[in-house]
């Protein structure tokens, strides 16, 4: 479940929980896959457009795909999901519930919040 604005658009991170979390072992795995293929000195392979966004550095492959160094893809990674978790206003289900000052972190309002 997450949170989101109706006004706004303003969305954060599913709730944590003990099966949701940023120590699960999706997040390991990812990061574990992603540091073998640097260590057989492999590339990582995404998007042009997910690349140049990025600015990371890239060779286009003959799939028409972005070939990038694993340390800036891990790096890359590694920060989004720390943004995610950096603009999380309420950790828990519980901490939503628990809040009855509930108001939008980026636009203020304090009915038009729903939770998915």
């Amino acid at each position: 479940m997450y949170v989101y604005c109706r006004n706004c658009g303003f969305s954060q991170d599913d709730f944590w929980s003990d099966e949701y979390n940023p120590f699960n072992d999706d997040y390991i795995k990812e990061f574990r896959n992603i540091f073998k293929i640097g260590m057989n000195g492999k590339t990582v392979e995404m998007e042009i457009c997910n690349a140049e966004e990025r600015e990371m550095e890239y060779t286009k492959n003959e799939r028409n795909m972005a070939e990038v160094d694993f340390r800036e893809y891990l790096a890359w990674r590694m920060d989004s999901i720390a943004l995610r978790f950096r603009n999380m206003k309420w950790i828990t289900w519980d901490e939503f519930q628990a809040d009855t000052a509930k108001e939008c972190p980026a636009c203020g309002c304090t009915d038009m919040l729903s939770v998915d």
